[in-house]
């Protein structure tokens, strides 16, 4: 007999007992209510989350019935039906619904329906219910909610690859990572410690419990697939039987699946909480015993390259030499992954000594676990040996390397560059000339003039030269030039044109698969377009849901999340988070930076903490201090890193640098001009934002002659800011400050307001409402400090101005309130005349219009904070000096 289709509930509050129970007690009182929760996870805590809503009684037999005395309406929870005699099962369903009890059965799975519940469901009386899994983007904003704050993108990377977006997982990985320190706050921010043994034993300790819904062999086949990594289901069929192999499938804690369209099928453990738990628990000589029982006995059948993979690697942990040529393979099908510890591991087991293929596949290791020093080192290495002649084979290594090579001075050209050209020297100009023909265009000035100012000349001859290149290079150097192409043109002149080329490049990597690397690396500048040249800056990674299950360290493409993150909190004004964000991006990439931007990150850090307050400020100077010129450091803003980001650093490094802030502001605007004269938008676009927001007039009359005046995206926001900055009509100003408020763009709308109210004597009574509301708004929904809403220190009432103000606004007269408040007419006259000069008001009707009484008074009188002085008003914060 067929059953319903199962009826999903969300639990967005990581509580799957209170969704299921609500769909429990939503059903029909004489339903049979299959409750699906795998491995019976938070199963007892529905059985108590019933309890208390309703009358209920638990069941171990089905022979024993129900109770007499259970009230109509009342719950009856079966445990173990599996176990239980079908005829027993059957009588107790018929009583069941005859004395309106509905029936609640825990189950795993459908799969573990009983016989006579299957049956059953003919009537129309069976319910399935089961918590529907959270999207990647729902994992973060529940943990958000959970944590009461801001997460990093590797806590929530972590969260999301262990949880696979089950509810109760999600809650189980969070409190366990709570509980060892694991996940920790730092000034409200959550981050994931890099170094996490003590969780990984605290999931290990917690298997138990995680595994108490299982059988043994169930259990067992978990073990073996969290050894292998990838298993062949073949295998896996044959030894423990279909039924296992299915039951943990449907249960959703195993996934069948190779990732290629016509290969051999694979089991993987999908959810990384048990995976990881179950790795941790294995002692050496337990791993040692599975392999030499089952994990050996693979080898015997055909797999495909997942499985070879990640069987090799099972041999290399217990210590196994594997065959050169074995291990290249089951390497590179790694890497094809994006597994590159695994890779490393398995090259590291070859037998014999290391050839130039396996340190070429050693190389791309490296670098996807951001280990670029190393990989370089390696590359050199490679170069060394490379004596002519030259054999076919050892030219097709160099040639492999020289890609690696390309791809990496994308981002760290002071640090590949040499080992590059030495390369290239050595395969002679016929190597990649696509890609040499590319680079040499991308170096020549910007075409943009007088009669073509948006460049759309230039934009038309690299869509020839790309259609060029895809017709005619192979397909890796192809993958490279494009990579090159789109990073180059759309960081430095063309965003859309970058996005365009990059996001059809990652589309087709992902439909073809093998180079996880160059899709991630393009994935990470998508996400710096998106940082320089998107109205909002969101997250792009989680929007995709691209994260992959991938074994790459925080220090590489992932902290590029975060950065992304500091720079979308900074445009919110929430300060304090920026600079926690772009610390953890720098912490990420203190030992290496794969994608240069760890100038950047440190630069970021200061110039948000300068907002935060002096303690906050001078630790994030001494901070990049230490980034920027410590010993054996080489991160220097402005000297290395990623190059369409280098004048930015040294912007950002200005306003976190603590000098004065006109000076900042000056600088900031000839950093623009530097970045305009080499035809680099992006940058001349973020450094006159920076400029007009620290202070500089001029700035925004650049803003306003740029050749780019008339682009979208955040260039628009950015015009807008200066037109705002700079129009005589405060309608027109207050109307974009409302508009960049709503677009999550607090700290550039409040920069107008704080710049408007420094200048109200102007403004007519209603614009001065206008403006005192848009801030009492902005103030209101702040989550959490704001130096530039805090600038507003007249607005703060004290609590004799605001009593005086609501009796006034009641109707009283001078000498009624000052009865009401038992103070002198002369007192409140007095009171009465320095609002109206604070607030530039000629008379008490215009005080009252401008709507200063809040609903609840201040706790206590507010003392006047020190003004901020004429002109500009964000010249405060990086003015250290």
């Amino acid at each position: 007999m067929m059953l319903p289709s199962p009826l999903l509930v969300d639990a967005p509050d990581l509580r799957p007992d209170r969704a299921i129970a609500d769909a429990v007690l939503g059903s029909h009182p004489r339903d049979v209510v299959l409750a699906l929760m795998p491995a019976l996870w938070g199963a007892e805590e529905l059985v108590l989350r019933l309890g208390e809503r309703a009358p209920l009684h638990r069941l171990h037999d089905a022979t024993a019935g129900i109770p007499p005395g259970h009230p109509t309406g009342g719950l009856l929870v079966l445990d173990e039906p599996a176990g239980q005699d079908p005829s027993a099962l059957e009588a107790l369903i018929a009583s069941a619904a005859q004395a309106r009890h509905r029936l609640v059965i825990p189950l795993r799975s459908d799969l573990d329906v009983p016989a006579p519940v299957r049956a059953h469901g003919g009537t129309g009386r069976v319910v399935l219910a089961g918590v529907r899994s959270l999207r990647p983007e729902q994992v973060v904003e529940a943990m958000v909610r959970h944590l009461e704050g801001p997460v990093t993108s590797s806590a929530a990377r972590r969260v999301v690859m262990l949880s696979d977006g089950q509810p109760q997982a999600v809650r189980m990985v969070l409190e366990r990572a709570r509980r060892t320190g694991v996940l920790h706050a730092v000034d409200g921010a959550w981050r994931w410690r890099s170094q996490d043994q003590s969780f990984r034993w605290a999931l290990a300790e917690g298997l138990p419990e995680l595994l108490a819904g299982l059988d043994a062999a169930e259990h067992e086949l978990l073990r073996v697939i969290s050894c292998a990594w990838r298993l062949p289901e073949s295998w896996a069929v044959g030894r423990f039987g279909v039924e296992v192999v299915d039951s943990l499938l449907a249960q959703g804690l195993i996934s069948a699946t190779d990732g290629t369209p016509h290969g051999p099928t694979v089991l993987a453990v999908r959810s990384g909480m048990l995976g990881l738990g179950l790795s941790t628990e294995l002692r050496p000589a337990e791993d040692a015993r599975l392999w030499y029982t089952a994990g050996s006995a693979v080898h015997q059948e055909a797999v495909g390259p997942a499985a070879q993979a990640g069987i090799a690697w099972w041999a290399a942990r217990v210590g196994r030499s594997i065959p050169a040529g074995e291990a290249l393979g089951a390497a590179e099908a790694a890497l094809q992954r994006s597994w590159p510890r695994a890779a490393l591991s398995i090259l590291d087991a070859a037998a014999g000594q290391p050839d130039g293929a396996r340190t070429a596949a050693r190389v791309r290791s490296l670098l996807g676990l951001g280990r670029v020093r190393e990989g370089v080192r390696h590359m050199e290495d490679l170069v060394d040996a490379a004596q002519p002649p030259l054999t076919p084979g050892f030219t097709a290594v160099l040639r492999e390397v020289l890609l690696l090579a390309r791809r990496l001075e994308i981002f760290r050209p002071e640090l590949v560059g040499p080992v590059r050209r030495r390369l290239s020297a050595a395969l002679g100009p016929s190597a990649t000339p696509s890609i040499d023909r590319v680079t040499v265009l991308l170096e020549e000035p910007c075409s943009a003039g007088a009669a073509d100012p948006e460049g759309l000349g230039e934009v038309r001859q690299w869509l020839r030269e790309l259609g060029r290149v895809r017709e005619e290079a192979p397909r890796d150097e192809g993958v490279m030039a494009q990579l090159i192409i789109g990073t180059r043109l759309g960081l430095r002149r063309h965003p859309d044109f970058g996005r365009l080329v990059l996001s059809s490049l990652v589309d087709e990597l992902s439909a073809d698969g093998g180079s996880p690397d160059v899709e991630e690396c393009a994935r990470a500048v998508l996400q710096m377009l998106t940082m320089i040249a998107g109205w909002r800056t969101d997250t792009l990674r989680l929007e995709l849901e691209a994260w992959r299950h991938a074994d790459g360290d925080a220090g590489t493409a992932l902290a590029v999340d975060d950065i992304i993150g500091a720079v979308a909190a900074m445009q919110g004004d929430r300060m304090a988070t920026a600079a926690q964000l772009a610390v953890a991006a720098l912490e990420a990439w203190w030992e290496d930076d794969p994608y240069g931007l760890a100038g950047f990150a440190a630069a970021v850090h200061a110039a948000c903490a300068s907002y935060v307050g002096p303690v906050r400020h001078r630790q994030a100077r001494e901070l990049l201090q230490e980034a920027t010129q410590g010993e054996g450091r080489s991160v220097t803003c402005g000297e290395t890193g990623l190059p369409e980001l280098r004048l930015i650093s040294e912007g950002m490094a200005l306003i976190g640098g603590g000098p004065p802030a006109q000076e900042v502001a000056h600088q900031l605007a000839s950093l623009g001009a530097r970045a305009r004269a080499a035809g680099e938008w992006a940058q001349e676009q973020q450094l006159l934002l920076l400029s007009v927001l620290s202070g500089w007039p001029p700035a925004a009359q650049a803003i306003l002659s740029s050749s780019w005046v008339r682009s979208g995206g955040r260039a628009r926001m950015i015009v807008l800011l200066a037109e705002a900055m700079t129009t005589d009509s405060g309608d027109r100003a207050l109307e974009i400050a409302e508009t960049l408020l709503d677009a999550d763009a607090e700290f550039f709308g409040c920069s107008i307001l704080l710049v408007r109210w420094q200048s109200r004597a102007e403004l007519d009574v209603g614009q001065r409402a206008r403006l005192v509301g848009a801030v009492r708004r902005a103030q209101r929904s702040a989550p959490e400090a704001s130096w530039v809403l805090g600038a507003f220190t007249e607005l703060a009432l004290s609590l004799r101005e605001h009593r005086v103000l609501t009796f006034l606004q009641e109707g009283l007269s001078t000498r009624e309130a000052a009865a009401e408040l038992h103070l002198s007419p002369r007192t409140v006259e007095a009171v009465v005349s320095g609002l109206l000069q604070r607030f530039s008001c000629r008379n008490r009707l215009e005080l009252l219009q401008l709507g200063l009484v809040e609903d609840e008074p201040p706790a206590q009188d507010q003392q006047t904070a020190e003004a901020t002085g004429r002109g500009w008003p964000l010249a405060g914060p990086p003015g250290a000096g």
